[in-house]
């Protein structure tokens, strides 16, 4: 649904190319030197996560960086029960930067609390940003 608003919206003077791939089946097709999923992990089945990460990966060249985003399991502690639908694989800052280790040499964790990204303390961060470079 999203691929296509953005096909709707299209103007030609900003062209863009929009695709859908599930990550959990293949790598993407060519690799990047960048690639980004923001929101994506916390509802993924848990076991799927790990293939979603190799393949996450597979997609980024030698020198390539992922930037991952996720909801904080703490800020969703609070969350009414149908805010927490799909939300199935919620993690705190450290588990998922040992989980990121697996896949990267170099994982940087950072929090968002309200608008500030800021590399403090992850169990009252909204949100959690990684950056991984160094596909193992």
């Amino acid at each position: 649904v999203f691929i296509e608003d953005v096909r709707a919206r299209m103007d030609e003077r900003w062209p863009l190319q929009a695709h859908v791939h599930d990550l959990v089946k293949a790598p993407l097709p060519r690799q990047y030197d960048a690639v980004f999923t923001l929101s994506v992990i916390e509802h993924l089945k848990y076991e799927d996560q790990y293939t979603f990460l190799a393949n996450l990966r597979d997609s980024i060249t030698e020198k390539g960086i992922v930037i991952l985003g996720t909801a904080s399991i703490g800020a969703q502690l609070g969350d009414s029960a149908p805010s927490k639908v799909g939300y199935v694989n919620g993690k705190t800052g450290p588990e998922l930067k040992v989980l990121l280790e697996r896949y990267f040499d170099r994982v940087f964790l950072f929090s968002m609390s309200d608008d500030v990204v800021h590399s403090g303390f992850s169990p009252v961060a909204q949100y959690l940003f990684v950056i991984c470079t160094g596909a193992r």
